[in-house]
Formats: C-alpha cells, structure tokens, sequence
C-alpha cells in the first residue's frame, strides 16, 4: 500500500498508467479509502471512475477485486450508483461475477447489490445477465459468497420488471436451498428476495407456495433467529395478498400457526408482519379463510398485541380484526369479550404513533357494530 503522504492525484495517475501491481495496490488503497463516504466526492472529481472500471476488465486478479471493492464503497450513495452504472461498470461487473476470484466475485455481488438504488439500473444489471452467475453463486459459492448473491438477489427483486426473469432462471430453488442451510446471514438474504419477488406479483406467490421455499419460509418463521423470523414474516405479508389458491396452500402447509405463534412471541417487527398476513388471510376476498384464522386462536393474540404491541403492530393487528369483524357475529362477541372495544377505543385517541392508527381503529370498531355511544368517554 503506497504511503499516507501520496495525494489523490498520484494514486489516479498510478491507476491510470502504473504497472499491474501498482495499479492493484492504489486500488486496494482507494478500497480502504472509500469506506469513509467524506473521502468519495473528491475522489470522483479526481477521475478515479474510468481507471476503476478498466481494472475490472484489465487488471490483476486482485486489482480487479480491489477495484469491485470500491466500486461496491461508492455505490451506497445513490447518485454516486448511478454515476458508476452510466459510467459502464454493469457489464464489467457482470464479467467480474463469472470470471473473476472469490474476492473479486464477492465484490462485484456488493456492487451489483447497492447499485439498484433505482428501476433503470436495476434493470440495465439484469439486461446485462448478472441473474446467471448470482443464481450460480447463490447455490455453489463459498458461504459468504452465497449470502452475498442472495443480498444482490434481494435488491434485484425489488424492481418488478426483474421478478419473472429471475424466476425462471432459478432463483426460487437457490434461495430456498439458502434458508434450509441454516446460515443465520444467509437465511435473512434469501427471505428477503424471496419477499420481494412476492410484492405484489401474483405469478410469483404461486410459483414461490408451490415450491420448496414454502416450507423453508414457514420453518424459518418458527424457528429462525429474530431476523430470519422477521424476513420471513413480511415474505408472508407479501405472499398473502389477494390470491385465493396459494393462500390455502400456506393455510394447508401450517402458516396460520405459525403466523399467531408469532403474535405471542416474536419481535414487534414480527408481530407487525405476522398481523398484517393474518389480515390479508381475513381479507373479504379471500372468501372463507376468515374462519380458519379464527378457529386457529388468533383473536386472542392479536387483541394482545392491541394491548401491549408496538404502534405499527397495534394497527395491523386492528386491520386483522377489523377484517375478521366483516359480518360474522360470533368473532365480533370474541372480540368484545377479549377487550378490543376498550383498547381500540384507546388507540382511536390517542396521539397517531403508526400511520392510519385512528383510521384502522375507526374502520374495526365500525365493523364490529360499536357506535360512538358504545366508546368510553374519553373517544367518543
């Protein structure tokens, strides 16, 4: 590594027109550099993109990884994302992630990962063929390499335009080989894409529910580590949205149980997605699955939650019984004789912590047929 004394321009012109080694040490000195995100500004006004991006292409083994590594640093912040990408690093990136070493790949996951801060860079990445080798590395890399792909899957699946492509080249099976290996890290990843595949994409819950991820999602909801259950349960959140047939199949498949398990035990993250599934499970147009949530406990729990939960929690929970209230008598009696009308009132007025807290809270006493002449004093 060169001395602290050399300037910024020195190491430019060593990137530019040094040896092999030269150019691979004041790489790996920028790599270290670019973790302190005061030092990338001056860095870019310097000139270091284009002599970072040929390394990639033209470098040393580990003047190409050292290279993936900056990159990787300066694309956190979203414009410097989008320099890099119109810069022409996507296709040399996407070279680095087939050819390149272990270090070199696990950088260029990084990259690829932070540089979909927006829908046309994520796009350009998946034009440019990075969901091949992610999906490879996802099922036979090294195991931080594999979560790291899974990571880069992750931020990929965000963008819509990228879920069908990914489907098909594999990824449901990679990421659910992920989350039954156990790795905490790993898990978290491949839970995450799998929830973002599912985000409102009908064509995904059912290729996702009918798959292996299914049961992989369902045993990480019970018995992963508090990240991996909380991934889990916005996977579910999002795999519950307004589709019939694979929602019976997680209703089959024993996520109900697992979803009001959560309610009782999990972090308030947990149990605000936990509730928010529920909800949608109870959702009118889900015809019929009202009824299993209910005959599996969940009144209790949720109106818990109402009580002692996190803010965001108390309104999914409200959504769940508010949804659940729609013309059924005998959940409405369960619900009064647990408490709700009280604690919904309460959360009907005081301070909004959590948005549409006094909505949510209005819309579930309404359905379960409480006036304002029925409410403590103090709300109505």
């Amino acid at each position: 590594m060169p001395p602290k004394t050399v300037t910024l321009a020195f190491l430019v012109d060593q990137l530019r027109n040094g040896t092999p080694d030269a150019k691979a040490q004041m790489a790996e000195a920028l790599c270290v550099y670019t973790q302190r995100a005061d030092l990338i500004p001056s860095m870019f006004d310097a000139g270091v993109l284009a002599p970072l991006i040929r390394l990639l292409d033209d470098g040393s083994p580990e003047g190409r990884a050292s290279a993936a590594g900056t990159l990787a640093n300066m694309s956190y912040n979203r414009a410097f994302a989008t320099a890099i990408a119109e810069a022409g690093a996507i296709e040399s990136l996407t070279r680095l992630l087939r050819v390149g070493s272990t270090e070199g790949k696990q950088n260029a996951e990084l990259a690829s990962g932070n540089m979909c801060k927006n829908v046309a860079t994520s796009t350009a990445i998946a034009e440019a063929g990075a969901f091949g080798p992610l999906i490879h590395l996802a099922s036979h890399g090294t195991p931080d390499i594999r979560q790291t792909a899974a990571h880069a899957l992750a931020c990929l699946a965000a963008n819509q335009h990228n879920r069908l492509a990914m489907a098909e080249a594999g990824a449901i099976r990679a990421l659910s080989d992920l989350i039954a290996e156990g790795v905490p890290a790993a898990q978290r990843s491949a839970a995450l894409a799998l929830a973002n595949l599912a985000d409102d994409n009908a064509a995904m819950h059912t290729a996702i529910v009918e798959s292996s991820a299914l049961g992989e999602l369902a045993q990480l909801l019970r018995r992963g580590e508090p990240g991996g259950r909380e991934v889990a349960a916005r996977a579910f959140s999002n795999l519950t949205v307004c589709n019939v047939a694979a929602t019976q199949m997680m209703v089959d498949a024993g996520v109900v149980a697992g979803l009001i398990e959560a309610l009782g035990d999990g972090t308030p993250r947990v149990k605000e997605y936990a509730a928010l599934s529920l909800a949608n499970m109870a959702s009118p147009t889900l015809d019929g699955l009202a009824s299993t949530v209910v005959e599996m406990g969940a009144i209790a729990p949720l109106v818990a939650v109402l009580r002692i939960g996190a803010p965001a929690a108390k309104v999914t929970s409200a959504m769940a019984l508010a949804n659940l209230a729609i013309d059924n008598e005998a959940n409405k009696a369960a619900m009064k004789a647990a408490g709700a009308v009280d604690l919904l009132a309460q959360l009907l007025c005081e301070p909004e912590e959590a948005p549409n807290a006094q909505y949510t809270a209005r819309v579930a006493l309404t359905n379960m047929g409480v006036t304002r002449a029925d409410l403590p004093h103090r709300a109505a």
